[in-house]
């Protein structure tokens, strides 16, 4: 190392005043460039898609914010016993359409819908779970068709509430 050093400043003292400038200034180009390229430019992208990931960020935070609202909302409710969860369950059972039954095994209900539509049944699963305080435990459907409009049928098991 030290004799290829020696060599180097035995060159570069040969050199004349003004090559040693060029040169100089041409190495000082080269590690300026190198500290754009791996330093600065990265930094740059990173600083301007900073914006649109803060969006997203704020979007989710916004949307999980809402669903804390809603779960505390739930929580605040107050509790139903078994025969009022299953009262206010078949009152909601219209909602499916005509062709709907309902069977209750102690704590489970296990209800039968044939071509309830998807907006319905969404619906009815909303007014299930805050009127009734039933969870959806279990869904077997089929999607089916009934002249334009995709319709569901199948089966669904909720638990009911335990007081």
């Amino acid at each position: 190392m030290n004799a290829s050093s020696a060599r180097v400043r035995g060159v570069w003292r040969g050199l004349a005043k003004r090559d040693q400038t060029i040169l100089g200034l041409g190495l000082a180009s080269a590690i300026a460039m190198i500290v754009i390229l791996l330093g600065i430019i990265p930094a740059a992208r990173t600083l301007h898609s900073a914006s649109t990931r803060q969006a997203q960020v704020d979007k989710v935070l916004l949307h999980m914010q809402v669903l804390q609202a809603r779960a505390q909302a739930l929580q605040t409710q107050p509790r139903l016993n078994r025969d009022e969860a299953l009262q206010a369950l078949q009152a909601s059972l219209p909602l499916l359409g005509d062709n709907v039954q309902m069977a209750v095994n102690d704590q489970r209900a296990t209800v039968t819908v044939l071509a309830a539509r998807p907006d319905a049944l969404a619906q009815w699963l909303v007014h299930a779970r805050v009127n009734a305080r039933a969870i959806p435990l279990e869904a077997r459907l089929i999607r089916s068709r009934t002249g334009i409009e995709a319709t569901w049928d199948g089966t669904l098991v909720l638990t009911l509430p335990t007081r």
